[in-house]
C-alpha cells in the first residue's frame, strides 16, 4: 500500500460527517418513460459508453464518447434533458450516482486523466470537485454505499480511494493499490470492501479501514475461463444464505462466485460465451443478472439470467 500524501498519515476518516443532511424523502410519484423516447431525445455525436440511474430511478445519466454527459429527469409530466460539456472532447467512461444522503451527487471519469463530482442546483449541474492530472486514464469510478468514499481505477493499474476533506473544500487521495495492467472496473460492496478487476486477469477484493487499503483476497479469471482480461465486476445487492455473490465478466464468458464472510470461495457458476462480455449487472433483488455481449454473428446482444433455487443460472 502506498500513501498518496505522507502528510495525511494519521488523518482519521470521520464517519457520519454529514449528520446535518435532512432525512431522505422518496419521490411521491414514479413515472414510466418509454426508453425509445429517451434514446431518441439524446442526440449525441458520440457512442454511449455508460448509463446509470439514481437511487430512486427518477434520473438517468448517460456517458458519451464525445465528452458529454446527458442527464434525463423523469418528473410527473414528461421528461427534462440536461447536457453537460463535462470532459472536453475526451470520452466519458463511466458515471455513478451517490447515495441520496449526499444530495444525489454525480461522479464522472474520463480518458483525460480526470474525474469530477457534480452537484445539482435548480436543474443545473456544476462540478464541485475536479481531480485532474492523474497518472492515467480514469477508467472506472464507484461510490461507497452510504459514505463519501470514492474508488477509482486507472489505465496504469492504480486503484485509489478518495474522501472529502474535513472542511469540505476538496477531495483527498488517501491510499492506493495496484493491478499489473489497466483497471477495468471497481465496485463497492459496502462502506469497507470493494472489488476491482483488470486486464491482468486479476480480481481483487480490497478492505478500506483507518485510511489503509488492504488486498484481502485475490482471484484469477484464468482459473475459470480461458481469457486474460476481466472486464467487469458486480456485487449482488442482497446477501443470500449468508453468502456474497460476485459476478465477473471476461473475454469469453462470465461467472458468479459464491463467497463466505471472509470472501473465500464456496462455489461457482460459469457460463462460456461466443464473444466478450462487456459487463455484468444485477437486478435490485439480486436474483437476475444482465450480461451485454455479442451473438455468433458479432451483433450486440443483452442476455438476462435468473438464479434458481439450486443456485444455477438459466437464461430467460
Amino acid at each position: 500500500m502506498q500513501q498518496l500524501d505522507q502528510s495525511l498519515v494519521g488523518f482519521q476518516i470521520q464517519h457520519n460527517t454529514r449528520n446535518q443532511v435532512p432525512p431522505i424523502q422518496s419521490p411521491q410519484v414514479f413515472k414510466t418513460v418509454n426508453k425509445i423516447e429517451i434514446m431518441n431525445d439524446l442526440k449525441l455525436d458520440g457512442m454511449i459508453l455508460d448509463a446509470a440511474y439514481d437511487y430512486f430511478g427518477t434520473k438517468v445519466a448517460f456517458a458519451s464518447a464525445d465528452g458529454k454527459i446527458i442527464i434525463i429527469h423523469i418528473p410527473r409530466q414528461g421528461s427534462h434533458k440536461i447536457t453537460l460539456s463535462a470532459h472536453s472532447n475526451s470520452p466519458v467512461w463511466q458515471v455513478a450516482w451517490s447515495h441520496p444522503r449526499f444530495s444525489n451527487l454525480l461522479a464522472s471519469c474520463s480518458l483525460e486523466k480526470c474525474f469530477k463530482i457534480w452537484k445539482e442546483d435548480n436543474n443545473e449541474y456544476k462540478p464541485i470537485y475536479t481531480v485532474k492530472n492523474l497518472s492515467g486514464s480514469v477508467n472506472t469510478i464507484s461510490w461507497a454505499k452510504q459514505e463519501f468514499f470514492i474508488a477509482i481505477g486507472q489505465s496504469d493499474g492504480l486503484v485509489s480511494v478518495y474522501i472529502e476533506s474535513q472542511d469540505k473544500t476538496s477531495l483527498i487521495g488517501i491510499c492506493q493499490g495496484k493491478h499489473e495492467k489497466s483497471v477495468n472496473c471497481v465496485e463497492w460492496l459496502n462502506n469497507i470492501n470493494f472489488a476491482s478487476c483488470g486486464s491482468d486477469s486479476k480480481i481483487i477484493i480490497w478492505e478500506f479501514t483507518q485510511n489503509e487499503l488492504k488486498n484481502i483476497q485475490l482471484f484469477d479469471i484464468q482459473t475459470y475461463l480461458s481469457c486474460r482480461c476481466a472486464r467487469g465486476v458486480a456485487w449482488a445487492p442482497e446477501i443470500i444464505d449468508d453468502e456474497y455473490l460476485l459476478a465477473i465478466s471476461g473475454e469469453n464468458g462470465w461467472l458468479v462466485l459464491f463467497l463466505n464472510s471472509q470472501f473465500k470461495e464456496i462455489s461457482r457458476q460459469i457460463r462460456t460465451m461466443k464473444g466478450p462480455c462487456w459487463k455484468v449487472t444485477w437486478s435490485p433483488l439480486g436474483n437476475q443478472l444482465a450480461v451485454p455481449s455479442v451473438t455468433e454473428n458479432g451483433q450486440p446482444n443483452i442476455m438476462v439470467f435468473k438464479m434458481t433455487d439450486k443456485n444455477e443460472f438459466v437464461e430467460i
